[in-house]
Parts: structure tokens; sequence; C-alpha cells
């Protein structure tokens, strides 16, 4: 199997940033002072594991969907057992005719195809 463009699979290491960020989400910096809940009661913060992934079949599935997203923009294909030996360089030819009015005049068009199927 090939790839017609492989570098897209660097886009593959993108699966590790919802990991990392999920990891390393951190507290808040410190308290603010606010003037309408002076006179509430403090309740400390409950501690939870942190380093723990919550809904991990629902990250797994977004893991995934982004692997599979890689792997379709890198184009893997797979080659024939004729293409790995043939060695032989192959042209592909393109022929553009422009349609437009400035080829309705005398006999351009005919002459454009003309040329056409010489390079053919």
């Amino acid at each position: 199997m090939s790839m017609l463009a492989p570098f897209f699979l660097a886009g593959a290491l993108a699966v590790a940033a919802p990991i990392l960020f999920h990891l390393i989400r951190q507290q808040p910096k410190g308290a603010v002072p606010f003037s309408s809940v002076m006179f509430l009661r403090e309740v400390p913060p409950k501690l939870t594991r942190r380093s723990r992934l919550d809904q991990w079949p629902l990250l797994l599935l977004r893991a995934l969907a982004l692997l599979l997203l890689a792997a379709a923009f890198a184009r893997p294909f797979l080659r024939g057992a004729d293409d790995q030996f043939n060695n032989t360089p192959v042209r592909r030819i393109a022929v553009l005719i422009d349609r437009s009015a400035s080829m309705q005049r005398e006999d351009l068009w005919d002459q454009a195809i003309q040329k056409a199927e010489a390079v053919l």
C-alpha cells in the first residue's frame, strides 16, 4: 500500500490533543472577591481524580474519527502486481480546446481539432 499524500498522516497527531487537554485541566487560579456573595458560606471544592478519563468510549470514537480523517486525506491506494514491476513511464495528455466566440471565426475550430488529433 502506498500513500499519495503521506504528510497528511501527521494530522493523526491531532488525536493526542484532546487527550492531553483533558489530562492537564487546571484548577481556577484564585478567588475573586464579589460583593453579592460575601454573605454566603464558603464551601471547599470537591476533590476529584484529575488524571482519570471521563467518558472514554466517546473519546475513543472521536480519536478514531480523527485517525480515519487523517488516513483519508493521505489517500492510500493499493498497487497492482503489474504496476510494481512496470518501469515504463506513463504519459498522460490533456487537450483543452477553447469554445468561445473567438474560435468561431473562419476555420479556426477545424484547425484546433486537427492539431489535437495530431497530438493524440
